[in-house]
This record gives C-alpha cells, sequence and structure tokens, in this order.
C-alpha cells in the first residue's frame, strides 16, 4: 500500500511533469508514458521470475518478499535523478529503471497474498490486498503531491511538482523496511498456512 502511494502518484503526475519541467507536448509525453508503461509490464514479470527462481535456488520463501523490497528500495535513485536532473538524456533512461523497478512488486505480493490466505480465503485475501492499495495509494498519493506541489509554487513556480514527485517518492524507503519485516515471519507464516490447509 506504501509503493501504492508513490506508484499512484507517479501515474498521476507524470505526464504533467515531462510536459512542464522538459517542454513535451501532450502528444510526445503521452508516447513516453505509453513507453514506459509497457517497461513496467517486463518489470512484473521479472518480479514473478526473481522470486521464483531465487526462493528455490536458496530454499528460501523470503525472497519473495525481499524481492520487491530491494527493487522499492532501488526507485528511490532513479527517482532522484528521473525528476531532478535537467536533462532528457539522463531524465529517460533514468525513468525507464523507475518504472522497471517500480512494477517489481506486484507478482510477489499477489503471490504471497495467495500463499498465506487458506484456500477458502484466497478470493477474499486477493480482494483485500487491492482495496487496501487502491485506497490508500490512490486516496493518498496523487492528492498528498499535488496538495505538496501547491504549497511549493510560490518558491519553486513549474518545478513545484518535479520536488513533490522526489518527496512522495520517499514513502518509498518506508515500504521496503515494511518488506524487510514482513520477511522476518513469513517462512513461519506460510507454514501455518499449509498446515492449516492439510487438517
Amino acid at each position: 500500500a506504501l509503493h501504492s502511494v508513490v506508484w499512484y502518484a507517479s501515474s498521476a503526475f507524470n505526464n504533467a511533469f515531462l510536459q512542464r519541467s522538459h517542454q513535451m507536448s501532450v502528444a510526445e509525453a503521452g508516447y513516453w508514458i505509453a513507453v514506459l508503461s509497457a517497461i513496467a509490464g517486463f518489470g512484473t514479470f521479472f518480479g514473478g521470475f526473481a522470486a521464483d527462481r531465487l526462493s528455490v535456488r536458496f530454499n528460501d520463501r523470503r525472497w519473495y518478499l525481499w524481492v520487491p523490497g530491494i527493487a522499492t528500495l532501488l526507485c528511490v535513485p532513479f527517482q532522484f535523478i528521473a525528476y531532478l536532473s535537467p536533462h532528457r538524456a539522463v531524465v529517460l533512461p533514468s525513468f525507464v529503471g523507475l518504472m522497471f523497478m517500480a512494477a517489481v512488486f506486484f507478482a510477489p505480493s499477489f503471490a504471497m497474498t495467495q500463499a498465506l490466505a487458506t484456500l477458502r480465503m484466497r478470493s477474499v485475501a486477493t480482494s483485500l490486498l487491492l482495496f487496501i492499495q487502491t485506497l490508500i495509494g490512490n486516496g493518498f498519493g496523487p492528492s498528498v503531491t499535488g496538495l505538496i506541489s501547491d504549497r511549493l509554487a510560490p518558491s519553486f513556480q513549474q518545478n513545484s511538482l518535479r520536488y513533490a514527485l522526489v518527496i512522495i517518492g520517499v514513502v518509498n524507503v518506508w515500504a521496503a523496511v515494511h518488506y524487510l519485516l514482513g520477511s522476518r515471519t513469513l517462512r513461519h507464516d506460510v507454514e501455518v498456512t499449509e498446515k492449516l490447509a492439510t487438517t
């Protein structure tokens, strides 16, 4: 949910950011958003693939939380470069890394939601995950980012959105910490669920 705060904020404002801070036309900004969305799709696939392979290779299910945790933390330097650099030649490659890493969490998060829920509760668990992600992510991400941008506007004018996106991006550090905290009990929690499934 915390990572979704940044995800939804970026989704809402990246187009406007490219237009305001890099003087792109609506069509040009839309083109790059479409390209970056496709790259995010590869990030989702990579997240699931990496978590599966690493958990099997090291016989440790905690990789299902470590992979998205590491990727979420790696988003932060990409965000700083993507939003703060004045040069398109730096910004666009940074956005590629940002969008790829930002989407890694999807597959492992849904996989662990299914693994931690008992058989008859899996649909409820998935719907609850989506509900929380949407409620917190979409509820707070764009609105808080917009509020920060408005507050910074008198001092930074059209660059206020740039700094607002950097500030909201720091929430990814908080999200990464929670992935790490969750991994501490993951193996035990999954074992409990598996035992319940056999009784």
